[in-house]
């Protein structure tokens, strides 16, 4: 064997060695400086988490931009990043999901089937609870009242896949105005979100709709909420919960339930009002409920908020004065705000309901007169709490219900088998 002895000089070698650890320095620095940046994106994806559960919407928007932006490959740290009730959201996803892991993918599909299921896109099947709910999903967006699936044991879905389906079943039962269902989401919404943004409207309708509920529970339910926002909640549960209508409609004059004084409720309202900003449709409303408590004077306030024609038009009114607004509903021609309308009727057995009021919610000052097929009902047959009037009976369907004012006819309409 020949051996080659090729001769370095300690200069050359120190080179060499200077030279190996330059780069292994190099690959240290970029070594540390991906595991800072990992570091940094799943500490900003717990923070993304941590501030939705506080109720932080900004911040966890915030902080979920961050992690996407560190971790552009990660569901965990882009999936809160993403919008899924956007129909451009379903672009991103395929984009990730053609990067990640096998192991991974099935977080993504879920993703993408929901967000096809939000934006009423046609949806694959999703194996297990998810798949179930994000059906149900699928179709509540569409305006169907559908059934959440019972999960079975070992089979959890995603919460974000559950709060999104109890979400869209709480919006399709409220218009469909089924009071179980509406508490039913509500109450799951608000377990799964103690700190949700609109916390205190999911337990004022929680509270609302217990039928067992007492008065002074349900006014301490209503307190957190501003008095405007709490107003306009008050007057639209009175429709779903008429066991507790006349308390509701004291809360929402801002009055304690059962020790109201709707003078001094409405007096205080509206000098609320004339301090802040109220909007036109809001003065309009307090003006003719001073009117109809005959307090003029009160009107008059109120008119001072007001400008051009809605002021001329409200001074018209004031200067019309005692004429009740009971004369005016049925004499405003084109003042269509005041004419009295009923909400959707609701039939089930043995009874009818419904509730009339005009568009600022006053009630007319004579009782209306209710006919079944032509035959006039009688008071044993009447239930009436501020709004809300139920028509008891033992017709057969189908008949037809009629409402006149005044010999004016509200409305007549066929109930069907």
């Amino acid at each position: 064997m020949i051996e080659v002895n090729i001769p370095i000089s300690d200069r050359m070698l120190g080179i060499v060695l200077m030279i190996v650890a330059a780069v292994l320095v190099v690959v240290a620095l970029l070594i540390g400086y991906a595991a800072v940046e990992r570091w940094s994106g799943v500490n900003a994806t717990r923070s993304a988490l941590r501030a939705q559960a506080q109720g932080n919407g900004s911040r966890a928007r915030s902080e979920a931009s961050r992690a996407a932006a560190l971790l552009p490959d990660e569901p965990a740290a882009l999936l809160p990043s993403i919008d899924l009730e956007s129909p451009s959201a379903a672009a991103k996803l395929l984009n990730l999901r053609n990067r990640v892991s096998d192991r991974q993918r099935a977080i993504v599909d879920v993703a993408l089937q929901l967000n096809h299921a939000l934006t009423m896109q046609p949806i694959e099947d999703v194996a297990g609870a998810n798949g179930q709910l994000i059906a149900s999903v699928a179709a509540s967006s569409k305006g169907q009242l559908a059934s959440l699936p019972v999960a079975e044991h070992g089979d959890a879905p995603y919460r974000t896949v559950l709060e999104c389906a109890y979400a869209k079943l709480l919006q399709v039962a409220w218009s469909a105005r089924d009071a179980g269902r509406v508490r039913t989401a509500a109450g799951a919404l608000q377990l799964l979100s103690p700190k949700h943004p609109q916390a205190s409207e999911l337990m004022f309708v929680i509270t609302a709709l217990d039928p067992d509920i007492g008065d002074k529970e349900l006014n301490d339910s209503a307190q957190p909420l501003p008095p405007e926002r709490r107003a306009i909640l008050a007057k639209l549960l009175a429709e779903l919960a008429p066991a507790h209508a006349a308390a509701l409609a004291d809360i929402a004059m801002g009055a304690t339930p059962g020790k109201a004084d709707p003078k001094a409720a409405l007096a205080a309202t509206i000098d609320r009002a004339i301090k802040g900003a109220p909007t036109a449709s809001a003065l309009d409303a307090l003006c003719f409920q001073a009117l109809d408590q005959d307090q003029p004077e009160l009107a008059r306030k109120v008119v001072t908020k007001m400008e051009g024609a809605q002021r001329d038009r409200a001074l018209g009114f004031i200067n019309d004065f005692p004429g009740t607004l009971g004369d005016a509903f049925l004499a405003a021609a084109g003042e269509q705000a005041l004419l009295p309308r009923p909400s959707r009727l609701r039939a089930g057995d043995g009874f009818v309901a419904f509730h009339l009021s005009n568009e600022h919610g006053l009630l007319p000052k004579l009782f209306p007169e209710i006919t079944l097929n032509d035959q006039p009902v009688g008071a044993a047959q009447l239930r009436h709490w501020g709004s809300l009037i139920v028509v008891l009976t033992d017709l057969p369907r189908p008949y037809t219900i009629t409402v006149r004012v005044n010999d004016h006819v509200l409305f007549s309409q066929g109930i069907a088998r």
